[in-house]
């Protein structure tokens, strides 16, 4: 049942604070560092299950329970964590400000391609001819994304922001590939195994996604943000309670998503949760063309079929390694 309701917070979380994250851009939202906040904003949500969680606990010792979740060995990560967890926000929204949701979403299937190298380094995965080639394919279908600007640039976009868009969303590609493998060693290493239950995620996720979020803040004071915020909700398309809503939901579909994603890691795999996010892919850009209109060009088409034989190609890997296993047992 946690995978099950891990998965679906993954997906409906991605899919709502994607589509609400190009919302708020395309009916002029500009801020980035308030975007950066937004993504990491929504973790006091979390609260009420954590508080059920230990409440429903047997033999709960709240003072014990935050003794082992925050120790200072723990604190340091979590803060290392938040801060490449803001780093990772930012490039982000600026990827989304620039791009278009179904190439936004198509470019982030590149995370794949760096979880196979970032997984090989850190916790010693295999890299079988089946996950290069994934490796290969996926980052052919970023690049077709990186040259084909003329078609797919949304209004008012530039050539030159449309590159920095695809750029900035690799590297944002590439640090959330590496918080996965990461944030599986936290919860294997971190917590001794009498502590080990799901209510490990919603701790950690509540530590990172805080630090994130003061970090965030710290960038909006400095650029201003928070005496911009009035004016922009003013002058937003969709009117004040439209930008306020779409913040707010924004934040509580990012949360969601972090959650799911963290919940698959914790159940099974960084691999798994990787996987997990790019068979999205053909999902966000049909949602896209649905709800923004996106040119949807053939060499976009051709870069979600790499996507998607490079998604295949990845479990298929997995397939045979499973295979291996139990015909060794």
């Amino acid at each position: 049942m946690l995978m099950v309701a891990s998965c679906i917070a993954m997906a409906v979380g991605l899919s709502s604070a994607s589509l609400l994250g190009r919302f708020y851009f395309v009916n002029g939202g500009s801020r980035r560092w308030v975007y950066t906040w937004i993504e990491s904003a929504g973790w006091p949500v979390l609260l009420p299950p954590l508080g059920i969680s230990y409440y429903i606990k047997k033999n709960f010792c709240l003072r014990m329970a935050l003794k082992q979740a925050f120790t200072p060995r723990l604190c340091l990560i979590y803060a290392a964590m938040g801060c490449l967890t803001a780093l990772d926000n930012l490039l982000y929204s600026m990827g989304l400000s620039y791009l278009p949701v179904s190439t936004n979403s198509l470019v982030c299937s590149s995370q794949l391609a760096f979880n196979a190298v970032f997984a090989y380094i850190i916790v010693g995965q295999k890299l079988s001819p089946y996950v290069i080639n994934s490796i290969v394919v996926i980052s052919a279908g970023t690049v077709i994304l990186g040259v084909s600007t003329e078609n797919d640039r949304p209004a008012g976009t530039s050539h030159r922001e449309y590159v920095v868009g695809v750029l900035v969303t690799i590297f944002a590609s590439a640090i959330y590939a590496l918080m996965l493998p990461l944030l599986q060693l936290i919860y294997t290493k971190g917590f001794s195994k009498e502590k080990s239950s799901f209510i490990i995620v919603l701790e950690v996720q509540i530590a990172i996604s805080s630090v994130a979020a003061t970090f965030s803040l710290l960038g909006m004071a400095v650029h201003g943000d928070f005496h911009a915020i009035r004016e922009e909700a003013l002058f937003f398309h969709s009117g004040v309670a439209s930008y306020i809503l779409t913040l707010v939901f924004s934040a509580i579909g990012w949360q969601a998503y972090f959650l799911g994603a963290s919940g698959i890691i914790f159940l099974s795999s960084s691999l798994m949760s990787c996987v997990f996010m790019t068979a999205m892919i053909p999902i966000l850009p049909i949602l896209a063309v649905i709800f923004f209109h996106d040119n949807f060009s053939a060499l976009k088409g051709i870069a979600m079929l790499l996507s998607i034989w490079g998604f295949l190609s990845y479990i298929y890997d997995g397939y045979i390694s499973y295979k291996a296993e139990r015909k060794a047992i």
